[in-house]
C-alpha cells in the first residue's frame, strides 16, 4: 500500500528467495518493469534473475533468443524439481548437499567413484542465494568450513588441503566453534587488521553472537572502533555505549533508525549540523 512495485524489488533485489515469498503472495507483481530492472541490475549475471524467476518472466522475455537460452540453462533438470531447487536456495550439486549434511563416508565414496579431485571448485548454481557464495566458486573445504562440516573439513586438510586465514570467513558463516578451534589449532589465525576487521563484520552481519564476543575477546590487539557494521546489520548487541557522537548519529540517520534519531535531535545534546568524515 506504501511502495510502488519497483521500489519493492529495489528493496529486495538482493533476496531472491524474499522477492519469490512476495511474488507468491501477490505483494511484487512481475511486469515488463520489473523484467527491465532484472535485465538492467549491475549485479544482473550474478544473480540469474531470469532464470530463476523464469516461471515468471517468460511472457515479458524478448528477444526469443533469450528465452531459449534460459530453456537450455533450465533443460537438465525435471521440471518438478525446478521449484523445489529455488525455495531450497542453495546449490543443488550432489557434492553440495553431501558437504551441507556432513555425510563424511557418503563425501568419500563420491569423490573416490568420480575420481573428483579434493581441490576441486564448485561450479556456481542459478539456484544459489546466499549472498556471500552467490558470486563465488568456493573450494570443497571453504564450502565445508561455511556449512560448519566439521568431519568433511577435517578430512580435506588431513589429505593435503591448504589452510588458510581467508578460511576464517566461511567458518564464521558454518557459526561451528569446532572449525575455528581447528584453525587456531594449526596457528591459522587473523594475520593483520584488514583480514581480523572482514571476519569481526562477518561475524556481527551474521548476527552469530558467541563468535563475535570470542573474536573481540581472543583477538582483541586488533583495534576496532567501526561499528558501522553493527548499525548496518541492526545488530544492537555491538552498537556503542555512547550513541551521542557525531559518526553514531551519522549511521542512525544512514540506516533509518527514527526513533534514535528523534531522541538525539531531542535532547540538544549533539550539534547535528557538524561536519563529520
Amino acid at each position: 500500500k506504501i511502495y510502488d512495485n519497483t521500489q519493492i524489488f529495489n528493496y529486495f533485489k538482493k533476496n531472491k528467495l524474499l522477492l519469490l515469498f512476495l511474488i507468491e503472495q501477490k505483494i511484487l507483481e512481475v511486469n515488463e518493469d520489473i523484467v527491465s530492472l532484472m535485465k538492467t541490475n549491475k549485479k544482473a549475471d550474478k544473480f540469474n534473475y531470469l532464470t530463476y524467476f523464469y516461471n515468471e518472466t517468460k511472457p515479458f522475455l524478448k528477444p526469443k533468443t533469450l528465452e531459449k537460452k534460459i530453456e537450455k540453462n533450465l533443460s537438465k533438470f525435471e521440471s518438478n524439481d525446478i521449484e523445489k531447487l529455488r525455495k531450497c536456495g542453495e546449490n543443488e550439486q550432489n557434492i553440495c548437499q553431501l558437504i551441507r549434511e556432513d555425510k563424511i563416508e557418503e563425501f568419500i565414496t563420491f569423490v573416490s567413484r568420480n575420481d573428483l579431485p579434493l581441490s576441486t571448485k564448485i561450479k556456481p548454481s542459478i539456484f544459489e542465494t546466499n549472498l556471500f557464495l552467490i558470486d563465488k566458486e568456493p573450494s570443497l573445504i571453504e564450502y565445508s568450513a561455511f556449512f560448519g562440516s566439521i568431519q568433511i573439513f577435517k578430512y580435506l586438510s588431513l589429505n593435503g588441503e591448504p589452510l588458510t586465514p581467508s578460511l576464517w570467513l566461511f567458518a564464521i558463516h558454518g557459526n561451528n566453534p569446532e572449525v575455528i578451534h581447528f584453525l587456531e589449532e594449526k596457528n591459522i589465525i587473523p594475520e593483520n587488521e584488514s583480514l581480523y576487521k572482514k571476519i569481526l563484520n562477518e561475524s556481527i552481519k551474521c548476527h552469530h553472537i558467541e563468535i563475535t564476543e570470542y573474536i573481540k575477546t581472543n583477538y582483541d590487539h586488533f583495534n576496532n572502533d567501526d561499528y558501522s557494521e553493527s548499525f548496518k546489520s541492526f545488530n544492537f548487541i555491538f552498537f556503542p555505549e555512547n550513541l551521542l557522537n557525531e559518526s553514531s548519529f551519522f549511521y542512525l540517520c544512514k540506516y533509518n533508525y527514527l526513533p534514535f534519531v528523534e531522541l538525539i535531535i531531542n535532547s540538544k545534546d549533539l550539534d547535528i549540523n557538524k561536519k563529520t568524515i
